[in-house]
């Protein structure tokens, strides 16, 4: 450590002004504010995205008993015998449609009160629940008047997916090679405008609808990789847990936010202004994330000087200055990349399954409306949201702390969202027509799948930060699939035979798809910068430095370290000695300045610290 002494010569002391870091210093670091805009930008995408399914319900026109979730004790008009009324359609059961006294269709079960079989053993024998007697009466609902069937409300509801599944790859590209900053603020800004436009087209026909809903979802697809890109130009190694957890932590906020808020906005103003209000407010966001965000540190207005060098030290060589070609074949022939999308449909098939078929299982079988109170519905998720915080925060404590490599918190955290589910899922065959029990454990399993976050999502930073939008949206593209092949495939299970046995079925195949998922991610996923995102690199024109190696010796088998070399001054759990030795190393006069060498040769720590922590030592000596 060098140690100035000050000076005594008061005129150079009152001829040199104060030097201050940096005049555009922030009170916030500049990575959070940028961490803030893409949090906020998800959250937007998860309220355009899911907004459709509330509005639906006071779309559409609907009969009493179709709008109904319980079990219903009627009197039969005109009768005067007290009959029991089980909701839905069940000609399989061999029992026979009848019309209620408000006119909608039901089920009449034969059954005069009289009968000494209790509706507790009728349930048995009919393998479903028994309706409770506090939910006797139809629960309130919204009566729309545009006159769609429920096959058209599943194509408008799905719309949306049809058209996310095309942009994800070109969009991660044009991220990479444009700006994930103008990719994502054109994206959002266009869904914005779309979203608009939804009232409009609704009234017009259903198919109008439909066709921006699939322009709705070609926008937003490109929005997940385009921020995989930003996040892999600002995030450094040691806080890439924390702050991807945090970004995404916006899909279930989204989720808790629209719940609610379209509920409310439905009730007191019509479902219109659910489309309306929401894509001004998107606008309004386009507006800040154009004046905020920029691609690079480099190019921040509120960035000091020590973390602008922070965020660029660590994150070194591992992302080139130039875009490179894409290595499609490398690419496409590795398992660590086979392993994160392997994972990512294994758990979008769980999760879509639990988003989309769990409020139907609590309305057919539980003979609960789960939609009917938004604050029950938004639970799972906000503990889904607290828990993505933690465990990103707990991964990245882990390394820091502990040396614990990147790979072993990717599995451990990607396990935890599988695995978890997958026991609340075999859970559910044994708690049958218990109300709570049923509410706890799929809650929980949602809640679990938060910890995916610090798991393969994060993963193509880690095996590729060159191409962290492209390998992102080719992830997102298998990932997408379920998003619309789960709920088919559970309707087909079901078809009209909503039993436990029926529903059993759907989630044994959810328990079954999680557990292969975590079992080959644990087999073949790594936290290694893969050789092929290693090109050849040119001078850096900032620093002066010669064109620098990405790759370890030893060729492309070799694995790299957790965090690369990390332009020497930044190693994960390995001694400084080598990172300062290969700078020594480098000649005066080819690329590598005194001040950059001074501060290499100061960066190597003593006593405790040596070798063993995660620290980025860092000098600004000489510069």
């Amino acid at each position: 450590m060098t140690i100035r002494r000050p000076s005594h010569d008061a005129a150079a002391v009152k001829s040199e002004p104060l030097k201050l870091p940096n005049s555009r210093r922030t009170w916030v670091p500049a990575r959070f504010l940028i961490a803030l805009m893409a949090f906020s930008g998800i959250t937007l995408n998860y309220i355009l995205r899911v907004n459709i399914n509330f509005a639906l319900v006071a779309m559409v026109k609907h009969g009493p008993a179709n709008a109904s979730a319980a079990a219903v004790n009627h009197t039969a008009s005109g009768s005067g015998e007290d009959l029991l009324f089980l909701n839905g359609s069940a000609p399989w059961m061999g029992l026979y449609n009848a019309t209620d006294a408000d006119g909608g269709s039901a089920v009449l079960v034969a059954q005069e009160k009289k009968d000494a079989t209790s509706a507790a053993t009728l349930a048995a024998e009919l393998d479903m629940c028994p309706a409770p007697e506090e939910h006797t009466e139809s629960h309130a609902t919204y009566h729309g008047d545009l006159p769609w069937d429920e096959w058209t409300q599943g194509l408008v509801a799905g719309a949306f997916f049809y058209g996310n599944v095309w942009t994800q790859v070109g969009g991660g590209r044009l991220a990479e090679v444009w700006g994930s900053r103008r990719v994502m603020g054109v994206a959002v800004l266009a869904s914005a405008l779309l979203t608009l436009l939804q009232p409009v087209a609704a009234r017009a026909s259903y198919v109008f609808l439909i066709f921006i809903r699939i322009l709705v979802g070609l926008f937003l697809g490109v929005t997940t990789p385009a921020t995989q890109a930003l996040l892999a130009g600002w995030s450094p190694p040691m806080e890439r847990s924390t702050i991807s957890s945090f970004v995404y932590a916006g899909a279930p906020a989204g989720t808790i936010v629209a719940f609610p808020v379209s509920a409310f906005i439905i009730e007191t103003m019509g479902w219109e202004a659910v489309f309306y209000l929401q894509g001004t407010l998107a606008i309004l966001w386009c507006v800040g994330w154009y004046y905020i965000v920029t691609d690079s540190p480099k190019d921040f207005h509120w960035i000091s000087d020590e973390e602008k060098q922070y965020i660029t030290t660590s994150i070194g060589i591992s992302k080139n200055k130039k875009t490179p070609p894409i290595p499609m074949k490398q690419m496409l022939t590795s398992l660590p990349v086979w392993s994160v999308i392997f994972s990512a449909v294994g758990n979008n098939w769980g999760f879509y399954t639990l988003l989309s078929i769990v409020p139907l299982y609590m309305k057919t079988i539980m003979h609960k409306d789960i939609k009917t109170n938004a604050m029950l519905s938004g639970l799972p998720y906000v503990g889904m949201w607290a828990w993505s915080l933690g465990a990103g925060v707990a991964g990245d404590w882990l390394m820091r702390r502990w040396n614990v490599r990147t790979v072993v918190v990717r599995k451990i955290a990607n396990t935890i969202a599988n695995v978890g589910p997958a026991l609340c899922l075999v859970g559910l065959l044994f708690v049958r027509c218990d109300w709570w029990a049923t509410v706890a454990l799929m809650s929980l399993a949602v809640t679990a799948v938060g910890a995916i976050y610090s798991g393969h999502y994060v993963n193509p930073i880690d095996l590729a930060p060159n191409f962290a939008g492209t390998l992102s949206g080719i992830v997102n593209t298998a990932g997408n699939v379920p998003g619309f092949l789960a709920p088919m495939t559970a309707g087909y299970i079901i078809n009209n035979q909503p039993t436990l046995t029926q529903w059993r079925k759907v989630f044994i195949i959810a328990a079954v798809v999680y557990t292969v998922d975590a079992i080959l991610y644990l087999l073949f996923a790594s936290g290694d910068e893969q050789s092929w995102n290693s090109v050849p690199d040119v001078a850096d024109p900032e620093s002066g430095g010669a064109p620098e190696a990405t790759q370890q010796k030893g060729g492309s088998g070799d694995a790299f370290k957790e965090s690369g070399v990390l332009r020497g001054v930044f190693v994960q759990g390995e001694p400084r000695e080598d990172a300062a030795a290969q700078q020594r190393e480098r000649p005066e006069g080819k690329g590598a300045s005194r001040g950059s060498e001074k501060a290499v040769l100061q960066s190597k720590p003593s006593g405790d610290d040596a070798g063993h922590t995660n620290r980025a030592y860092c000098s600004t000596e000489g510069e």
